[in-house]
């Protein structure tokens, strides 16, 4: 008996001793020190979803528990996690560790006990989160993960920008994981309200950057090192912003400009090193504008500016140096969308044809009608159009024309063409004769290259003849075989 209690004053000891040497302390109202960073973690159902073999819940709890061990235990550390306990419950929203200082063992041993079950309540989260720093007085950094979009019909951009109108005094950074491109806005939009970024992450390296970045950004740490300016014909205009480092497609945080003064240019904190900025126009699928080797250093703040004003692409088509009518196709040399195109026609008014498009680099492929032979479609790679200027490309085609008039007894005949272009052996065109004098002589206007004709006749007896010839560009090749 007495050794038992001896065994159980010691173990108190033990207990009161590394409580002594970590102790855990709520935040109250007014308390002075670090200021807390709250973690929204995602307990909805979809995160029994799979990534790289794991399920995405499994791969939060290691990252977290990583992250948080790192944190200094004078930094309040809180926990909020929704759709953990009930399916269908846009208020299954719980504060499972209320921001303290030396919370992190109770937040790892909370983590686990995640249960991914429901929606995804994001306005709700937040707002429980927010309401509880205007009543204690608190000012906080705020980190939301979540692998999907608002479930339960709140809207979080508006629930932030107006908590910021409000004066209540908060920095949130939002991590999407496996997310969809197209379930980003919403997302991206609460992250630049909250004077935050959005960070997105498609694995668990990724996830462990993007979490140890927004622990780094938090409200006490509140410098940045990179602007970006958006603008468009001299207006600010609203793009969303992804920075890459260096050699790499993974975006490693960014912003939104929106098109006001508040938020255009966006600010964005970067370890020192090399990125490419990526600026994408919002509401005009494919428009963005990159900027390579943005250098950052220790000190000074890198400013840079994206100008969306539209420019122009000329195209001038020709044959033998006279206006042609062809096709012609613009398209964007990474989205691969056709971003402009019609037809230039003969006249000076249309060719060269003009497109008004956005700045970026383009290919153009212009097809000439009228034209046989096998090179119908001419590529021009790489036009770069810049911003106010006018980009000029041009062609000239370089034809022959080719004559063929069929006879029977010294009277005109009737019959079929077939033009074979002799190295492929591909037939390139053909008509028909008839007997009148405007179409016999029939006139071909060909491609430079050696071709076969074959004739038929239609309405008398007679072998198909065969005729080889060559066309250089400008030759004119009159032929003819009789019956």
């Amino acid at each position: 008996m007495i050794q038992k209690f001896i065994f159980t004053l010691l173990i108190l000891f033990f207990q009161v001793s590394l409580q002594a040497s970590n102790p855990i302390t709520p935040i109250v109202e007014g308390q002075e020190g670090e200021t807390p960073i709250i973690f929204i973690v995602d307990g909805s159902g979809s995160m029994w979803g799979k990534v790289q073999n794991e399920f995405k819940i499994v791969i939060a709890r290691t990252v977290m528990k990583d992250l948080v061990g790192d944190i200094p235990s004078e930094r309040p550390l809180g926990l909020v996690v929704y759709g953990h306990r009930k399916k269908g419950d846009c208020a299954d929203v719980e504060y499972m560790v209320k921001p303290m200082t030396g919370s992190q063992a109770k937040i790892t041993q909370t983590l686990d006990k995640i249960n991914p079950t429901g929606k995804t309540p994001l306005a709700v989260s937040a707002k429980m989160v927010i309401d509880d720093l205007m009543a204690t007085k608190t000012k906080a950094t705020i980190i939301l993960i979540t692998d999907g979009i608002e479930t339960c019909e709140g809207n979080l951009c508006e629930l932030v920008a107006e908590a910021q109108r409000n004066g209540i005094e908060f920095k949130m950074h939002i991590v999407g994981f496996d997310l969809e491109p197209e379930a980003k806005a919403n997302l991206e939009c609460a992250a630049t309200a909250g004077q935050g970024q959005y960070f997105d992450a498609t694995n668990s390296e990724e996830l462990s950057e993007a979490l140890n970045n927004a622990v780094e950004g938090n409200i006490d740490n509140d410098d940045y090192n990179l602007t970006v300016r958006a603008v468009r014909d001299g207006k600010l205009v609203d793009t969303n912003v992804q920075v890459f480092q260096e050699g790499s497609n993974h975006s490693i945080g960014g912003g939104r400009t929106y098109d006001s003064e508040s938020s255009n240019p966006t600010k964005i904190l970067l370890e020192p090193g090399k990125y490419r900025i990526r600026a994408t126009l919002i509401n005009a699928r494919g428009v963005f504008i990159e900027i390579p080797d943005v250098v950052i250093s220790e000190e000074g703040i890198v400013e840079k500016e994206v100008d969306f004003s539209t420019g122009k692409i000329s195209i001038g088509i020709t044959n033998n140096g006279d206006l042609w009518d062809s096709t012609v196709k613009v398209t964007n040399t990474v989205t691969g969308e056709n971003t402009a195109g019609g037809r230039s026609y003969t006249s000076p008014n249309s060719n060269p044809a003009v497109y008004e498009i956005p700045p970026g680099t383009y290919d153009v492929a212009v097809r000439g009608l009228n034209v046989l032979g096998m090179e119908h479609t001419h590529e021009i790679k790489n036009v770069v159009v810049k911003p106010s200027e006018v980009s000029e490309v041009s062609h000239n085609y370089q034809t022959g024309l080719f004559s063929i008039k069929v006879t029977h007894n010294g009277e005109l005949l009737d019959a079929i063409t077939n033009i074979i272009h002799i190295e492929s052996g591909t037939s390139v065109g053909g008509s028909r004769t008839y007997t009148s004098s405007n179409s016999n002589p029939r006139k071909f206007i060909l491609l430079p290259g050696k071709y076969r004709l074959k004739v038929r006749p239609v309405k008398i007896k007679g072998d198909e003849k065969t005729l080889d010839f060559t066309i250089e560009g400008g030759d004119t090749v009159t032929k003819e075989i009789t019956y």
